[in-house]
Formats: structure tokens, C-alpha cells, sequence
């Protein structure tokens, strides 16, 4: 079984040293689902669901249930952790057409979201 926290010496997708990880792949599809079914209607609708690579996949499967009908609604990313925004922001400009609104979720968040648009489930708050 994974830990969900682990501490150690490691690498966030930013390239930034981190002395302990959040490991998602610890999570259950039932917690994946859970996760979704409480984010979900706090995101407002959304028309199309793309997970980040790698961290995003899983999650963006619990989410497709809750794909609108509504083609003029934003399409929402989804990451695991937010650290620096890094990937969701490299993988909104590169795979989603110019001038696509966009919303992102996160389960958690180990810094500021500085992005209007992006929410997260669980915030580390340390000053």
C-alpha cells in the first residue's frame, strides 16, 4: 500500500525540491469519486473534463459524470496538487484551443492559487 504523505527527497513536476510529497496514487476509485462528487457542484457547470498528465487522469474520470450537456460551458482541468500551477497552466496552453475558457480544480494545494479560476479541496496554509 502507498502512503499518501511521504517524506523524503523528491521533485515536484516544477522541478522544485521537495522534502515530502503528497502521493495521490494512494487514493481508491472510490476516493476519486467521493472527491468528485463533493467538488463538483461547487464548480458551476462545466462541458468537457481533461485530466493533467500524470496526476489528473484518475480524477478526471470521477468527473465525467458530471459533464454538462451545455457546450458553452468552460471545460474544467484537474490536477492532484497544486504546487506552482506549472502543469495545468502548460497543459491549458497547449492542448486547448486559443480563447477556450477554462476552469481547474485540485484536490490539494501546496501554495497560493494566484489563478481566479482554479480551486482546490484541501489548502496548505503555513506562512
Amino acid at each position: 500500500m502507498t502512503n499518501l504523505l511521504q517524506w523524503g527527497s523528491f521533485t515536484s513536476a516544477a522541478g522544485l525540491p521537495l522534502a515530502w510529497k503528497i502521493e495521490c496514487d494512494a487514493f481508491t476509485k472510490e476516493d476519486w469519486d467521493c472527491i468528485a462528487r463533493v467538488m463538483a457542484p461547487h464548480l458551476g457547470p462545466f462541458g468537457a473534463c481533461f485530466g493533467v498528465p500524470r496526476g489528473g487522469f484518475a480524477m478526471a474520470e470521477a468527473f465525467k459524470p458530471f459533464v454538462s450537456a451545455d457546450w458553452g460551458a468552460p471545460v474544467l482541468l484537474v490536477d492532484d496538487v497544486w504546487t506552482t500551477g506549472k502543469s495545468m497552466n502548460a497543459f491549458a496552453n497547449e492542448y486547448l484551443v486559443r480563447g477556450t475558457t477554462w476552469i481547474g480544480c485540485v484536490v490539494f494545494t501546496r501554495n497560493p492559487i494566484a489563478v481566479p479560476n482554479v480551486r482546490a479541496m484541501f489548502t496548505l496554509n503555513f506562512k
